[in-house]
């Protein structure tokens, strides 16, 4: 559950943009965001990976492709984004946590 929280972060310093000039996945965002009940944030996300797969070859944005992306056009959907208050992420996660004990196993 650290994915969500770091692209939240990156996303509300650069925009999808600078999202894109790391490794991370947009889908893997917008799964994690989705399991943690931020559906519009997981919507927002999806949107955007869409139509940056469609402007550049495979899965996920080149960097000799960035340039080609309208970046302006995600300008409401990166509004979702910076709309989610880190207050807000840590309560999902905590929650989630507290949902799924089984996934984050205590040690001894």
């Amino acid at each position: 559950m650290l994915l969500p929280w770091v692209a939240r972060g990156v996303i509300g310093n650069g925009g999808f943009r600078y999202f894109y000039e790391g490794n991370a996945d947009l889908h893997d965002v917008a799964r994690y965001m989705g399991a943690l009940g931020l559906t519009e944030v997981a919507r927002a996300c999806e949107a955007v990976a869409a139509r940056v797969e469609a402007a550049s070859p495979g899965r996920s944005a080149q960097p000799e492709h960035l340039d080609r992306i309208r970046w302006k056009d995600f300008e409401i959907a990166e509004g979702v984004v910076f709309e989610l208050e880190f207050d807000a992420l840590l309560a999902a996660i905590e929650q989630y946590v507290a949902l799924h004990p089984e996934v984050f196993p205590r040690e001894a």
